[in-house]
């Protein structure tokens, strides 16, 4: 849609740092990255080297003031002039440019939009953020009451659309003549290409020293409706207890802030930063320990405090005045605090608890990002007001088919590393410093990750994702495309992973060894972002095979694949290399047995005896002789055939276990992959048999080894019925796996 954007306010620079002008450019910005097309019309663009909304701005500037008139008339007679010259600038663009609806920030003197709206008959949608007439009284100065309420019901009642911040305003709309049926609560937003928890804020603790500190903050103009005179009191108070606590303001600050700024006691515990470019907030946001949005005990509160979203994005423990939106916002110790508006004690209590629990603190600062990213970002907004602008042009529903995890993703266990992980523009540099394609030796420059793609996910547990790397060769300045799979951890695994990988590519496993049986190349192990990454490898899985083709060829390679990983002396340093033995796989088997009551509660009595089944089986097994190396993951998912070549991955389980484990666990998944594909356990028995039979040619097994396979066959079967058992694609099988479990 094109897009009529008007802002008459001649106090809001588009270009400029101020809150309004943020949520211009946010807005506007918003639209262009949903692939509308907006147009601004103004009064004031602002300065030239300010940040650009990403539509057309057109600056309109007000007329000059009469000469026989001065102050408030004076200013007034300029407002209702300007009313005319905007309307005639937007009407020559309407007839020149074919926009679909007019969109209109409320400003106190402007009845442009609906003049507009009846002269061209486009649906006006007007953006109320703030009761401007009750502002004007009680703030500053409203020289024609009568005039300005005939002005905001013409508006109001000419708009098809009223988006309003907060619930007091939507009230403050239909009391001024809106009709309820148009007026939308639609909060304030953040860019979340910007706020977001994965900022850095470690540069401007150093910058001011205090990186031992614990920071409270504060971002913003403070107004009349803000309380830095308690924030002021509840730091001081802290202090006494806590001589760590230091305050941090971010922004213009009045030249007179409350008496509690100048004592002695706390004016030297705080650090003044000034006005910030709105880009350089994220990093100052996020040098703190936690960000107050400090209000007193207002009694018609209508803000949609920004900096509170802004604050939540970046991860940092927002701490609110329990009041209006604020207080329907957060969830007091879960996703924030609040504090009773004008407590200092209570906003001491807030702050202490949070520098006591920093572990409480984290994960509350973690689930405001979470809320505050998955609902409250401009987009959102900008996509909100289309969907209802459109909405008396209704289409045919489009059946769309069910979406998969968005990306970026909100991890509660994984957190800031695959956040930061699944987003381009973030990963981009870390790979720069840690790939040695890009390294200093490197004969590449990386010069953008160009997609990012979801292989496999275990929310809490691992991610993988495969990026494309838009590259430049150095010597031949030729572009490149670099692929690889970057392996997210909840914990330091990324790095056994790269020292894994090196071990088998040193032992047999290589790009070139004579048999065509390697592992991929591991690049590097990154651990800001607990990931492995390696290069990505060409080649389809057994499974995507078997769907268009046969495959009893590949059993003799799947199996000399196996038997030569078996075959391998492992390191003669053990010590990091885990173990994986029998009582290992019975404790594993009492967790999947829970999770499986959990699922199936009226299977109860089959899962319960299936698992004593598996328990008895285990009591009559030999001991392990001597432990290999093993995979425990092998299955038809993880082998890449590329013509004679095979590439074994996901070594994610490698340890020193029974070599049984590995062989059970491959024979059971193919006949699962019967079942799966062709309703059938037996459709590759004759594949398992074969495979069987390769294996022990090249690593000859007794008596005892086939025992024990027998046993970890079934319980892969086991393992299988938790798989099914909570997708809704598979459960089907539920019942014809516990039958192949005894």
């Amino acid at each position: 849609m094109k897009i009529l954007f008007l802002c008459a306010d001649r106090g809001i620079p588009i270009r400029g740092d101020k809150g309004a002008s943020v949520h211009v450019r946010m807005m506007v910005s918003a639209f262009a990255r949903l692939g509308h097309e907006p147009v601004i019309l103004c009064p004031r663009a602002g300065s030239p080297d300010g940040p650009e909304p990403a539509g057309s701005l057109i600056e309109i500037p007000l007329p000059a003031p009469p000469v026989d008139r001065s102050g408030d008339l004076a200013d007034l007679h300029q407002f209702m002039q300007y009313n005319d010259i905007l309307l005639e600038a937007a009407e020559k663009l309407i007839r020149e440019g074919g926009f679909d609806f007019i969109y209109e920030r409320y400003a106190l003197w402007s009845d442009a939009g609906s003049r507009l709206a009846r002269a061209t008959g486009l649906p006006l949608a007007l953006e109320v953020n703030a009761p401007l007439i009750e502002e004007a009284a009680r703030y500053r100065r409203l020289p024609d009451r009568k005039l300005a309420e005939q002005i905001a019901r013409a508006q109001f009642r000419a708009a098809a659309l009223i988006t309003v911040v907060s619930e007091p305003l939507r009230r403050y709309a239909v009391e001024n003549g809106a009709n309820r049926e148009r007026v939308h609560v639609l909060p304030n937003g953040v860019e979340a290409a910007r706020f977001h928890p994965a900022v850095d804020g470690a540069a401007v603790r150093r910058r001011f020293g205090l990186q031992e500190r614990f920071v409270v903050g504060f971002v913003g103009r403070p107004r009349p409706w803000h309380d830095l005179e308690t924030l002021g009191r509840a730091v001081k108070k802290l202090r006494r207890e806590d001589p760590r606590c230091h305050l941090l303001l971010v922004g213009q600050m009045p030249d007179r802030l409350p008496a509690v700024f100048s004592s002695d006691e706390l004016k030297r515990e705080v650090t003044f930063a000034g006005a910030v470019p709105h880009d350089q907030v994220p990093h100052y946001i996020a040098a703190m320990d936690a960000a107050v949005s400090p209000h007193p005990p207002l009694e018609n509160f209508y803000f949609s405090p920004l900096k509170l979203f802004e604050y939540m994005a970046c991860g940092v423990p927002a701490v609110a005045a329990r009041i209006g939106q604020p207080a329907a916002l957060i969830r007091h110790k879960v996703n924030g605090m609040l504090y009773r508006p004008g407590s200092v004690s209570d906003l001491a209590g807030c702050l202490r608890y949070l520098a006591r629990k920093p572990a409480r603190a984290d994960r509350i600062g973690w689930e405001g990002a979470v809320s505050v990213l998955r609902s409250r970002t401009w987009e959102q907004n900008a996509a909100a007001v289309i969907r209802w602008i459109a909405a008396d042009r209704p289409r045919p529903a489009a059946v769309e088919a069910p979406a998969g995890p968005a990306l970026p993703l909100l991890d509660e266990k994984l957190r800031r590393p695959l956040y930061a992980a699944s987003r381009p523009d973030l990963v981009a540099p870390v790979f720069r410093r840690h790939l040695p394609p890009f390294g200093p030796d490197g004969a590449y420059w990386l010069d953008r990750v160009d997609r990012v793609a979801l292989v496999k996910y275990k929310p809490g547990r691992r991610c993988v994702l495969a990026y494309d790397l838009a590259a430049v060769h150095q010597p031949t300045g030729r572009p490149a495309r670099i692929p690889v799979i970057g392996k997210v951890f909840r914990d330091n695994r990324g790095e056994w992973l790269h020292r894994i990988h090196a071990f088998l590519q040193a032992n047999g496993f290589g790009a070139n060894s004579w048999d065509g049986l390697s592992v991929p190349e591991s690049l590097a192990a990154i651990p800001e972002l607990q990931m492995q990454v390696q290069a990505r490898v060409a080649g389809r899985t057994l499974n995507e095979l078997a769907a268009q083709t046969r495959i009893a060829h590949l059993m003799p390679v799947a199996a000399r694949a196996l038997a030569k990983l078996h075959r391998l002396t492992p390191p003669a340093d053990l010590r990091w290399l885990p173990s994986y033995l029998l009582g290992d796989e019975l404790e594993n088997l009492g967790r999947f047995r829970s999770q499986l009551l959990d699922t199936r509660p009226a299977d109860r009595e089959l899962v319960c005896r299936l698992f004593d089944q598996l328990g008895q089986l285990s009591e009559d097994l030999a001991s392990l002789p001597e432990p290999a190396l093993v995979h425990r993951d092998f299955y038809y998912s993880q082998l890449l055939f590329q013509g004679e070549k095979v590439t074994l991955i996901d070594f994610d389980l490698f340890s020193m276990g029974d070599p049984a484990i590995d062989v059970a666990n491959f024979i059971a998944h193919l006949h699962f992959l019967g079942l799966d594909l062709h309703g059938d356990f037996h459709t590759y028995a004759g594949e398992a048999a074969d495979f069987l039979s390769h294996y022990v040619r090249l690593r000859p097994v007794d008596l005892l080894f086939l025992e024990r396979m027998a046993f970890y066959q079934a319980a892969t079967y086991f393992r299988l019925l938790n798989v099914v058992a909570s997708r809704p694609g598979l459960v089907h099988l539920f019942y014809p796996i516990a039958s192949r479990t005894t």
